[in-house]
């Protein structure tokens, strides 16, 4: 029994030449237990005499019986396999698990079990339609202890060197007892735990993201000793308030939309102003500089006449008649230099 087990193991050992080392061995004690049987059957029952039964049936006989010691699995792509050991000094979990491929074990001393160890996906609803049949929603109540129904989906994945740890704490290689079992109750207690200190509002608006992050957190605390890591978790659909609780945030978010509407309006409001406030303040500048110019023209102007510059501008458009209207005191008429008479 020693040299099957040890030729089981070499069998399901990675190397090559452990696998060819273990066919040799697993030949020999064929052949042993084949002799064996055959001289049990020869010398124990009696049934065999030289005119009965022949030898070489006798021997087939016996390569039979003792090739039902042997058992052989397959391990498929994605999971790995956990050798329990019923007998022996070594009974209990193999510690090492089996990779993929063919697994030869003693089908009286050991049992093979497989597990995946692809991530695994769950979705916990209400909704019977999508995982199982039940109502799988989860309830939990916020800060101010307002019950807030959720639905719920989760993705994780076995780590391979712990799948044999994980058979020894729930004994089993079904994964859907585990996953709507001690995870479902696990991923409960945390998403409890979290929501004791957040609000509602945050759980149901902006403060979501950081919620789950924390119930991730919590819930990755509790099953990595087990081998268990924790791809996804996370909300599907909305959340689920009481009428009051939705009432009052959308009340609180159109008052928000509305406070800033309005914000928006009087800055605008107050763009429009300073913009008035601008062109008249720019026209008036630009008033008062012609004023200034024109003041300023007027008293260039107003230095540079004279009284001889007077009286040639009064000759250049004069046409030579007098006045017909003159007013007393007028000085309309200008006596001109004899110079000028003559001319």
């Amino acid at each position: 029994m020693l040299l099957t087990n040890v030729t089981f193991w070499l069998f399901n050992q990675p190397s090559t030449l452990a696998n060819v080392s273990g066919l040799f061995l697993g030949l020999a004690t064929t052949i042993g237990e084949t002799v064996a049987m055959v001289w049990i059957v020869r010398r124990v029952v009696g049934l065999l005499k030289p005119s009965g039964i022949p030898p070489a049936v006798a021997l087939l006989f016996a390569a039979i019986a003792s090739s039902q010691l042997s058992g052989c699995t397959t391990i498929d792509p994605g999971h790995v396999g956990v050798v329990i050991n019923m007998n022996g000094d070594d009974r209990g979990v193999d510690e090492i698990p089996l990779s993929t491929g063919w697994v030869w074990y003693n089908l009286i001393t050991e049992t093979v079990y497989s597990y995946p160890t692809f991530v695994q996906t769950a979705v916990w609803t209400k909704d019977i339609g999508e995982g199982n049949p039940t109502n799988e929603e989860f309830s939990f109540a916020s800060k101010e202890g307002l019950v807030i129904n959720a639905d719920v989906s989760i993705s994780y994945q076995l780590e391979p060197a712990k799948v044999p740890a994980f058979y020894v704490k729930f004994r089993s290689d079904d994964v859907t007892k585990f996953t709507n079992g001690f995870l479902h109750n696990s991923a409960r207690d945390a998403l409890n735990e979290t929501a004791s200190e957040y609000g509602v509002e945050d759980i149901y608006g902006p403060g979501k993201e950081e919620f789950l992050a924390k119930v991730r957190a919590r819930l990755t605390e509790q099953v990595t000793d087990i081998g268990v890591t924790i791809q996804q978790l996370g909300f599907v659909g909305a959340l689920r308030v009481p009428d009051t609780v939705t009432q009052a945030i959308n009340a609180k978010i159109t008052a928000t939309q509305t406070a800033i509407q309005r914000e928006n309006q009087l800055r605008q409001t107050e763009a429009e102003a300073k913009m008035a406030v601008a062109k008249a303040e720019g026209e008036a500048a630009a008033q008062i500089a012609a004023a200034r110019g024109i003041s300023e023209s007027n008293d260039l102007i107003t230095k540079s006449l004279s009284h001889e510059l007077i009286l040639y501008q009064a000759v250049q458009k004069w046409d030579g008649k007098r006045p017909m209207v003159e007013g007393a005191g007028s000085g309309l008429i200008i006596s001109l230099p004899a110079e000028q008479t003559a001319k």
